[in-house]
């Protein structure tokens, strides 16, 4: 802590309530006679500047104890009362002046090396400050005032402390413990250097010390559950603060890091418990209401969470799109679709949940309540409101891929190109759906415009070179692509694939079979890859293994097919069992010859 934080007004304070026992005797004598109307306007002045300087108006206080100082020039209390309020200005020179013209009347008064000390570590002068706060504290505990003692005693521990001097600053509060060793203040402060110098093992010590002497310390269990949560001792963080909570029921502060700490440990029952304890407290608070309505949520407690969400419609301290949007949520998980909808159709166009909303209307729209035009006419409203959302563009794209629309999926993705011209994820499957048409050419030519947006776009890289590859054209470029892709993603079981397969159409079957064999293992039972891999080895002549490879892929096949029930199987999906048997017949005619 800086040592200008150490210290405060209590000095003051002090001071001031003991006005009626400080003030010099001949002063209190002639007030109390009335007989010195001088004097009696003096303690006037005086009283109303401890009152400006309570209320940290230094200017004030400083020219009421100047006038009471000039009522009474006798007198060096006025002085060093001066001399304070001068220090609260920043009246260094000021301040220096005044005590030491009362050096020689105030050398026994504790505050005034008390005041002496401040003015020191102002000045960076830590031996003088050392000093004096060692004779205020002597002059403090021999006058029976523990209180002001242990307050200057830690004071000098703090400046130590700003000074980097550890060792001293411990060895001090060691020394005052032996003396005190149930001042449960001085451990707790103990704690404290040893947490600022990182000696966690001491400062925890301590810190229950602290406890030990006073269990309801809530200090103190704040700060050796800091400790816990740093070494990441959640659990016994937890048992602390549940510790420090029995005695303090009410301390927002401990019932906060319950809350944290059970969320963070994924206890959400433990949390819930906590958030209704500080809703208890802070009834009004919406945040710590949106928590628990989460937590709900992440209980599948659906009722409970829409009812808390509920409670905060209307509520305008509370973001209503968010609320709104959590709504929708809930219902489609109770299987409410269209009441759902109803809450994510209320969502704002400038809403941060508006694109996520208008992406669930559309999925419900279509998957759910089967009602696919609208689904369409939704996202495409949705873009016409948020024209600066290309998530929008995508999911209407992909939304005509389902629905076997593919010249329209590409209309809107071609538009959206022109909006969004540098968006990766657009132009990529742009190219992927024009690849798809028969076009590769024209595909290659929009993967390479997503290179040029993202040159580190490894699926762009592999659609190049596999392309090629699969072409059998620009070998040495599809190469160069596809060891790029497998530098930015090694463990990519299909890039390692696409460029094993490059290697067989360039004949170095070598390369091509370590690559291959390598992509069924980074991504095993992939049809294409394990046909590759048996055209690999009926390449080299490794009849029986590819025959078998051809087998296993056929009954992956069927397999599909049956998983799918009456779907039809997809057009890629009999392009490949047609290569397949195609393939095995020729292996049987080989054999049999």
């Amino acid at each position: 802590m800086s040592l200008k934080k150490s210290f405060s007004k209590n000095i003051v304070s002090s001071l001031f309530f003991s006005v009626f026992f400080c003030w010099p005797l001949h002063f209190q004598i002639a007030v109390g006679k009335e007989t010195n109307e001088s004097s009696a306007d003096a303690y006037l002045h005086f009283i109303l500047g401890s009152f400006a300087s309570l209320d940290n108006n230094s200017q004030s206080a400083l020219e009421h104890f100047k006038t009471a100082a000039q009522l009474d020039p006798q007198s060096s209390l006025l002085k060093l009362k001066q001399a304070e309020e001068h220090l609260s200005l920043s009246h260094i020179t000021e301040t220096k002046s005044l005590l030491t013209s009362i050096q020689n009347q105030e050398k026994k008064n504790p505050d005034y090396h008390l005041l002496v000390a401040k003015v020191a570590s102002q000045e960076s002068d830590l031996r003088t400050a050392t000093k004096a706060l060692d004779q205020a504290t002597k002059l403090y505990f021999a006058s029976n005032n523990t209180s002001k003692g242990r307050e200057s005693l830690l004071t000098k521990v703090a400046i130590l402390a700003d000074h980097r001097r550890y060792s001293e600053s411990v060895m001090t509060l060691n020394s005052y413990l032996k003396k005190e060793p149930n001042d449960e203040i001085g451990f707790y402060f103990l704690g404290k250097i040893h947490s600022i110098f990182q000696n966690r093992k001491e400062s925890k010590k301590a810190f229950q010390k602290a406890l030990d002497l006073r269990p309801g310390f809530g200090a103190a269990a704040k700060a050796l559950g800091l400790q816990l949560e740093l070494e990441g001792n959640a659990q016994q963080a937890i048992a602390v603060y549940q510790q420090a909570l029995s005695t303090n029921g009410a301390d927002e502060e401990i019932i906060q890091k319950l809350i944290n700490l059970s969320l963070i440990s994924e206890n959400y029952p433990m949390a819930l418990v906590y958030l209704n304890q500080f809703l208890t407290i802070r009834p009004e608070d919406t945040q710590s209401q949106m928590r628990a309505a989460l937590i709900y949520y992440k209980l599948k407690d659906f009722t409970e969470s829409q009812k808390i969400f509920q409670g905060m419609l209307n509520n305008d301290s509370v973001p209503q799109d968010r609320i709104l949007f959590y709504l929708g949520t809930l219902c489609e998980e109770d299987n409410r679709f269209a009441d759902g909808l109803k809450y994510y159709e209320k969502v704002d166009a400038k809403s941060e949940y508006f694109i996520e909303s208008r992406l669930q209307i559309g999925l419900i729209l279509e998957s759910k309540l089967n009602k696919a035009d609208l689904a369409s006419l939704s996202l495409a409203e949705g873009i016409s409101l948020r024209p600066d959302a290309p998530e929008l563009v995508i999911a209407l794209a992909a939304f005509h891929d389902r629905q076997d629309q593919l010249p329209e999926a590409i209309r809107v993705l071609t538009k959206g190109s022109a909006t969004f011209k540098q968006n990766e994820k657009i132009l990529f499957m742009l190219g992927h759906f024009l690849d798809r048409t028969g076009d590769f050419e024209a595909g290659v030519d929009k993967m390479k415009q997503v290179l040029k947006a993202n040159p580190n776009n490894e699926h762009a890289l592999n659609h190049i070179g596999y392309t090629y590859a699969e072409h059998n054209i620009n070998l040495e470029q599809a190469e160069s692509y596809l060891k790029q892709a497998v530098q930015i993603a090694p463990e990519n079981g299909f890039i390692q694939d696409s460029l094993g397969w490059t290697y067989y159409r360039m004949g170095k079957y070598k390369l091509a079979t370590e690559l291959i064999e390598r992509a069924n293992k980074l991504s095993p039972g992939q049809p294409v890859i394990l046909e590759h891999l048996a055209d690999l080895y009926q390449k080299l002549g490794k009849r029986e293994q590819a025959l078998e490879i051809y087998q296993r892929i056929m009954r992956m096949s069927a397999e599909n097919e049956n998983s799918k029930a009456e779907e039809k199987s997809t057009a890629e999906t009999k392009a490949v069992q047609d290569r397949v048997k195609d393939k095995m017949a020729l292996l049987d005619t080989a054999n049999s010859n």
